[in-house]
């Protein structure tokens, strides 16, 4: 996974960066420039410099881009210790994309892409954990085509009665 490096100042704010580039430009990259064009319309001089930023590769994967990132951090804090094991991080996922995405089916790299998003892996058995939410606990349903689920009824309870309430 490629990594970068910053180190930026604007105005009275530093900030130092080591970490993976998708979740920089994704999470980080928007509040320096949101901040940077604070400082413009105030009409101060600002002072955003890049120190130091190591090269960096292409990316290999991607990581889920929300519809709105703002919301998304709701979410994703509303959960937060709750969602503590693998399959209630996925079940999580699953209604974030039902609920604000409006998508009614997933496949395994939306899934992974989430994982990647929140900088964690994926699990290697991702595939398997997916038929065991929809067999053993029917919280999914897998859908025609291959490698296609669909959150239940009962998987939306149980994210509402166990992870957001």
């Amino acid at each position: 996974m490629p990594e970068v490096r910053v180190r930026l100042q604007v105005g009275p704010v530093h900030l130092e960066f080591h970490g993976r580039r998708a979740f920089f430009e994704q999470w980080i990259e928007p509040l320096v420039h949101a901040a940077y064009h604070h400082r413009s319309m105030e009409q101060m001089p600002p002072t955003m410099t890049v120190v130091a930023q190591e090269p960096v590769e292409e990316e290999g994967e991607a990581s889920f881009q929300p519809s709105s990132p703002p919301q998304f951090n709701r979410f994703v804090g509303q959960v937060g210790a709750r969602a503590s094991d693998v399959d209630q991080r996925i079940m999580a996922f699953a209604f974030y994309l039902w609920n604000f995405e409006r998508k009614d089916d997933f496949g395994l790299e939306q899934i992974a892409a989430f994982f990647r998003t929140v900088q964690d892996e994926p699990p290697g058995d991702l595939s398997e954990r997916l038929e065991a939410l929809a067999d053993r606990k029917r919280f999914l349903e897998q859908r025609a085509e291959a490698e296609a689920w669909r959150l239940t009824s009962k998987g939306v309870n149980y994210v509402k009665n166990r992870l957001l309430a």
